[in-house]
């Protein structure tokens, strides 16, 4: 759409005629800027209402949603990734103790075999000082 006007104003002087076609456009273009203003702001109204309305509706939603998590149990994934991430942690720092303790008892293993192997038959180690001791049956 186009804003040319076309105005003709015809009187016996020229520039009589001249100023009031000017007047007119001036005249005209201030009116339509009025309704083109009032447009906007009813317009900038409107979507405000409806901005206000939408902030409610989604209020009510995001509780309705709250609500429902809760009694639902449900987390939200970023949640459960976090908590699966530090159990997998735990559970990896649990193995690594499982496996240290393992390699002491093999150590200890090892040691024991070794030392019950240097024994004469009769005699029993003693852990704290290592020395044989003879047992008489």
């Amino acid at each position: 759409m186009t804003n040319i006007l076309n105005i003709k104003v015809k009187d016996e002087e020229p520039a009589f005629a001249q100023k009031l076609a000017n007047t007119i456009a001036a005249t005209y273009k201030d009116l339509h800027s009025e309704v083109q203003m009032r447009r906007t702001l009813e317009a900038i109204r409107y979507i405000e209402e409806q901005l206000v309305q939408v902030r409610q509706k989604l209020r009510e939603a995001e509780e309705e949603f709250n609500r429902f998590t809760q009694n639902n149990q449900i987390l939200s994934i970023d949640i459960q990734s976090e908590k699966l991430l530090a159990r997998s942690q735990e559970v990896q720092n649990g193995i690594r103790k499982l496996v240290e303790n393992q390699e002491e008892l093999r150590s200890m293993w090892l040691g024991w075999t070794n030392s019950l192997q240097t024994l004469r038959p009769g005699q029993l180690l003693l852990r704290q000082g290592h020395h044989p001791v003879s047992v008489r049956q």
